[in-house]
């Protein structure tokens, strides 16, 4: 899964890379067993998804040693790996503690299945009856037994009991069993990916996997954003994973069971197993629970279930058909959406600038690099400018300095403004009481600074110091990064003279509902503002295929704008109109066009989890409960 992210261009991938992950988890012996398995894939996702943060090194611009530059690389990739690894592992656990407690509630259900070599782990699924010393784990053939203690020992002895008729698994049994873990594998991790995007460390979604190439299954996200291309991933994983968990298990397609004797037998579903009952108390005792019956003795009752019977055959083929059908309905679905025509009229069009300044991380803190900023922005406006633009964007922190002094002093960016009168969206600094805040600032052609936006989502140990009333201190000392900006307000909004904008900065452009509050609120177009220029060449594909997601969740036209690439222009459908080169100094100027439509995220948010989350907990109870009314015959 570490390769389907951008710039591999491996997307196709995901719809199987999971595959191996739910077969060992739906297989898996003990709760610790799995939350390793899952500890396991997530760090080999995560960590080589996250890779490009170790391009933080060398650090040696900004003054800090070759080893402590290595160190903070590392800590910092160990550290958002194994926090993405960690929520993997909590799925995987989710998983197992699900069946787990829908085998300690379930009903009597096909429990004499000795002679078909049945077997329920501990943990992982409907717990069965084994025949002793037969022991064959099967995902499909878990049978639910109680273990409470009123049945801790029941007597199913057909002889003692002559009425006692337990259910038989048909194949629709086991089809419903399935999809009904594919759809709580499902619920639960989109649920934990949704608490994940509240966290401050997010970025490296299933969804992203699909970004920017897939964009058919990428206008999924118009239902219920980033998180229902995530569903689609991992039901289809597992639904390919469930059919492959029923290959070399038993095939009674041709099985006929004969009349059968069963000894009494004493049930410990503390050990999930039947044993023989003591000696003296059956006419008959041997290594196997059930046996054939002697002849001559065929006036004995039998229970109705163990009975010759033809049994049907379950067909791992059925949900491999299941899973493709699934597979190409989203993408059909993700199409309609897809071929939607774009209105592109004369009063919403905006001609948009962008200047990317490629201005280099080693000098842009020094007399160099402030140099070098002021002549390339002042330069690129002018230019554009003259090409009749009606708005200029420039990066983040295109100009490192507070914005109000360059107005104090007059800067030749400033001049320029007064001299041209084009809008820009300016990149520097801002203050807020004794903290600097990374802003973007709306400077109409007069001068005046209309609006600000400061950013949100700031970056942990990079902008700012998490708990640093109580670290602040212990970090300073440890590192030597300065990392004290302020956080913009969550529910700001940016006015602009052509109507309200969606704005994202940098790393905010991973946050999915940053974005769609703000088009819920009335922003007609997004632009966003980064740097890019700390990390390796991945980093900025991979947050080009962030932005192109947003675009389609809101339906809005995206101008970006970056330090060193890649900058660019996406239309509503997650079309690249333009994008920049990596590490060069360009102008591009492009029109885009208000929109004010409103998809079902925007207005709903993400609503897909919590119901997949409730259709899979009734769904649990239901067959869990009443599995006997479902799938089961007598």
């Amino acid at each position: 899964m570490g390769l389907t992210p951008s710039p591999t261009e491996a997307w196709p991938l995901a719809w199987i890379a999971l595959v191996p992950l739910w077969f060992i988890v739906v297989r898996g012996q003990s709760i610790r067993g799995n939350a390793l398995s899952g500890l396991i894939w997530g760090i080999g996702y995560h960590g080589l998804a996250l890779s490009w943060i170790t391009g933080i090194h060398p650090m040696d611009w900004m003054g800090v040693p070759w080893l402590a530059s290595i160190a903070i690389a590392l800590f910092c990739w160990i550290f958002i790996t194994l926090w993405g690894a960690l929520l993997v592992a909590v799925w995987a656990i989710g998983i197992s503690i699900t069946q787990s407690i829908t085998a300690s509630f379930a009903p009597l259900a096909p429990q004499l299945w000795g002679v078909l070599e049945l077997k329920s782990p501990r943990i992982g699924g409907f717990r069965g009856l084994a025949a002793k010393g037969n022991e064959v784990n099967s995902s499909e053939n878990r049978c639910k037994f109680p273990s409470t203690k009123a049945t801790q020992q029941r007597d199913i002895n057909p002889d003692i009991n002559p009425d006692i008729n337990l259910p038989i698994p048909t194949q629709n049994y086991f089809l419903l069993t399935s999809c009904l873990r594919v759809l709580i594998g499902t619920g639960l991790w989109c649920g934990i990916e949704t608490l994940r995007s509240m966290s401050p460390l997010y970025w490296s979604s299933l969804s992203y996997t699909q970004s920017p190439h897939n964009l058919i299954i990428l206008h999924l996200g118009q239902l219920s954003g980033p998180i229902t291309v995530t569903a689609a991933i991992v039901a289809v994983n597992g639904l390919i994973a469930e059919s492959g968990l029923t290959i070399n298990k038993f095939n009674v397609g041709s099985l006929k069971v004969d009349r059968l004797k069963v000894d009494r037998l004493k049930v410990e579903s503390n050990h999930n197993k039947l044993e023989p009952w003591p000696k003296g108390h059956a006419t008959r005792t041997t290594s196997q629970n059930l046996e054939p019956w002697p002849k001559g003795h065929a006036t004995r009752t039998t229970p109705k279930n163990l009975q010759p019977t033809t049994f049907t055959p379950y067909k791992p083929l059925t949900l491999v058909t299941i899973a493709i059908g699934l597979l190409i309905s989203l993408h059909l679905l993700g199409w309609l959406l897809y071929s939607q025509p774009i209105e592109q009229s004369k009063d919403s069009a905006i001609k948009v600038g962008i200047i990317q300044g490629n201005i280099p991380n080693e000098i842009k803190l020094y007399s160099a690099g402030w140099q070098r900023a002021i002549k390339g922005y002042t330069t690129g406006y002018q230019t554009l400018a003259d090409q009749k633009v009606d708005a200029v964007l420039t990066p983040e922190t295109a100009l490192p300095f507070l914005w109000q002094e360059q107005v104090r002093t007059r800067s030749s960016f400033y001049s320029a403004i007064l001299d041209k009168g084009v809008l820009v969206w300016v990149g520097g600094y801002g203050q807020r009481g004794r903290s600097l805040t990374n802003s973007l600032f709306t400077v109409t052609g007069t001068g005046e600074t209309f609006s600000r936006y400061d950013k949100v989502k700031l970056v942990p140990l990079g902008e700012y110091i998490p708990f640093e009333e109580f670290l602040g201190r212990l970090i300073d000392r440890l590192s030597p990064l300065d990392a004290h900006l302020a956080p913009g307000k969550p529910d700001q909004l940016l006015e602009t003279p052509f109507g309200q904008a969606v704005v994202g900065i940098c790393y905010e452009s991973a946050f999915a509902d940053h974005f769609r509050y703000q088009a819920a609120a009335g922003g007609q177009f997004i632009i966003t503002a980064s740097n890019n220029a700390h990390y390796s060449n991945t980093m900025p594909a991979q947050h080009y295929a962030q932005d192109v997601m947003r675009s389609i969740e809101t339906d809005r036209w995206t101008v970006r704008a970056t330090n060193t690439g890649y900058s660019g222009i996406v239309d509503p459908h997650g079309k690249t109109i333009w994008l920049s080169g990596i590490n060069t100094y360009e102008l591009h100027a492009d029109t885009i066009y208000r929109r004010q439509t409103q998809t079902l995220y925007v207005q709903w948010g993400n609503w897909l989890t919590p119901v997949l989350l409730g259709l899979g907990g009734i769904g649990w109870f239901i067959l869990g409960w009443f599995g006997v009314g479902f799938g089961l015959v007598n």
